[in-house]
């Protein structure tokens, strides 16, 4: 017999045990000091959603664990060996505000996504800011990942060409349509407990994709070292905004802290790291734009939070899928620079030889990954929609106020996202464009502003702010920079 919270039989024992682990929650030093006790409400604050433990540690590292890690290696090639130090640095950073997203998420109970943290905060005017950026953040992630389902299906099958209703249709904008096709059903579910089944897909294919490397690195090409560098400076704006992309989730952190049984578990995460160029540093801008792209997914963290039956556990959720996605991150990195060197590209399995048995495989992988992500990525945008629909159903009827409305947002979403991926083709320029303008935005700067901004009044200690300032400054520094680059960039190829 399975016991809930809600069954009498076991009520007095569950109440004592949620208020055990609450006191617990409040009498930890740290925790008296920085996180108020809230008074609002007579509902568990820590049981809000329908998905488990692992259900969540897939979910967020479906999250982090994106396409980014096909950006990587061609990051490390434009900054250099020497870049990894900012990998890791830009992990790190990540990490930390991801903590600050579950601290402020625990500030209140009204609190259910990253734009709540915002009027939090700053009152509408965060809401609208942090709504906005976040959710654009959000729509070009998943807009790439549709450019990147169309090349690689390009590459796998080459020459292909349907007509449909007297056109045809071939090449990448061919195979975005199928592949639009082949995710528009998954953007229908609601409760991420179901899509957690679609995330244990999306990790495999990530770790086939690493596997598949390994396989050319011997197979074929070999480990070499000649002809790539140490260090670039020109490139390390696009890696580090790369890096921020591979870490950035954090406008996702609520809805994962929310869905958490135990919501105190959040911050206990972390991420580690792991001839050619020592360092370059006309690339630097580049890579560190690239390496914002892998840690990148703040936005969707919200969305998980909420999505978890115990948020108090989101720091041990975290702290898994940070160091999963990390070493799966570092090793693509090392092994994709090691084979291909500088001619590495944006896309490391472009640089796979055609015909062969694990360049099917790593495509297929890679195919999968944007299907197994596509739906948390977008959910934080229908779910605000749907809001906005069933609101406006009062005065008018919508779509919005019924189980429809869900498949109707969604899909005219998905049709508009098809519109554009089938015009943007620079998948390189475009993640070190998201990584170093929005992702740095949403993962960084947000969080820390939006941390002071509610815990100031509480007593920060000065180490504390004195870290996050230093933050804050490094996250602008790499946001300007970045985004100066990559639209330089992207303009230089008209």
């Amino acid at each position: 017999m399975t016991s809930h919270l809600d069954e009498p039989l076991l009520r007095g024992k569950d109440e004592e045990e949620e208020k055990l682990q609450d006191d617990e929650v409040f009498n930890d030093v740290e925790e008296q000091r920085l996180l108020p006790r809230c008074s609002t409400g007579g509902a568990s604050f820590y049981s809000n959603g329908s998905a488990s433990f692992w259900r969540s540690c897939l979910n967020l590292s479906n999250v982090i664990s994106g396409i980014g890690m096909l950006s990587v290696p061609y990051a490390l090639a434009q900054g250099g060996w020497l870049s990894l130090v900012l990998f890791a640095m830009v992990g790190a950073i990540c990490f930390y505000s991801g903590k600050l997203v579950d601290r402020c998420m625990r500030a209140d109970r009204s609190v259910r996504s990253y734009p709540d943290i915002g009027h939090l905060a700053f009152g509408a005017v965060g809401r609208t800011a942090i709504g906005v950026i976040m959710y654009t953040e959000l729509y070009l992630v998943a807009i790439s990942f549709l450019i990147l389902e169309g090349d690689n299906l390009d590459k796998l099958l080459p020459g292909t060409t349907v007509e449909l209703l007297g056109y045809q249709l071939h090449g990448k904008q061919l195979f975005v349509l199928l592949a639009a096709a082949v995710i528009l059903p998954t953007t229908w579910l609601k409760d991420l407990s179901m899509l957690a089944y679609v995330s244990a897909v999306g990790l495999v294919a990530s770790m086939a994709l690493t596997a598949s490397l390994v396989w050319a690195g011997v197979a074929e090409k070999g480990f070499r070292m000649d002809g790539t560098s140490l260090f670039n400076l020109s490139g390390l704006p696009s890696t580090l905004s790369l890096y921020f992309v591979c870490f950035a989730g954090h406008g996702i952190f609520p809805s994962v802290y929310a869905s958490m049984r135990t919501k105190r578990d959040f911050p206990k995460n972390g991420f580690r790291t792991g001839g050619g160029n020592l360092l370059n540093l006309s690339g630097l801008p580049s890579a560190l734009s690239l390496y914002f792209v892998c840690f990148a997914g703040h936005g969707v963290f919200p969305t998980v939070y909420t999505s978890m039956k115990r948020s108090r556990d989101f720091p041990k959720v975290l702290l898994i899928s940070s160091v999963l996605c990390s070493l799966n991150y570092t090793l693509t990195a090392v092994l994709g620079y090691m084979i291909y060197g500088d001619d590495v590209h944006a896309q490391v399995t472009l640089n796979l030889p055609t015909g062969k048995l694990y360049t099917r495989i790593a495509i297929l992988m890679t195919l999968i990954t944007p299907l197994a992500k596509y739906a948390l990525v977008i959910q934080p945008i229908t779910t605000v929609i749907e809001e906005k629909l069933k609101r406006s159903a009062t005065t008018m009827p919508m779509p919005g106020n019924n189980g429809l409305g869900r498949v109707f947002t969604s899909t005219i979403i998905v049709i508009t996202m098809v519109a554009l991926a089938c015009t943007l083709p620079f998948f390189g320029y475009l993640m070190s464009l998201i990584g170093s303008s929005l992702n740095v935005t949403v993962a960084v700067l947000f969080p820390c502003l939006c941390y002071l901004k509610i815990y100031m009044h509480r007593g920060i200690h000065r180490l504390e702010v004195a870290a996050i300032i230093g933050i804050l400054l490094f996250g602008v520094c790499a946001a300007v920079i970045g985004t100066y680059t990559s639209l330089h960039q992207i303009i230089g190829t008209f």
